[in-house]
């Protein structure tokens, strides 16, 4: 299985609003449209993390090149100043503080 873990860090708390509406919109997606074994997000101040879990890569790419997920990820280089993601091996979430550890060290995306 393939574990997903990516943290996006606001530039301005008052982008802090618009976030929940893209995680609102792609939870639905999410839930609705994809393959997604598990996941879980978190926000914490200008920084959210998400998690989810896949049974294979083509699952996982299926859901964040199209629809809402590929919109808000479009629309999110306005409002955020950084991206990590990075992808495990694993059969389940992990914890946060393991999570937020991994991703000091993952892919940076630096939107201009």
């Amino acid at each position: 299985m393939i574990l997903s873990v990516t943290s996006l860090k606001l530039k301005n708390p008052l982008y802090f609003f618009i976030v929940p509406y893209f995680s609102f919109i792609s939870i639905i997606q999410l839930r609705t449209k994809s393959k997604c074994v598990k996941y879980k997000t978190f926000g914490m101040g200008l920084t959210s993390y998400t998690m989810t879990l896949w049974q294979n890569e083509n699952d996982m790419i299926e859901y964040y090149r199209q629809g809402a997920h590929a919109e808000a990820m479009k629309k999110a280089t306005k409002f955020t100043k950084e991206l990590r993601f990075l992808r495990l091996d694993r059969n389940d979430l992990i914890q946060l503080s393991e999570a937020k550890e991994l991703l000091k060290s993952a892919k940076v995306i630096t939107p201009n």
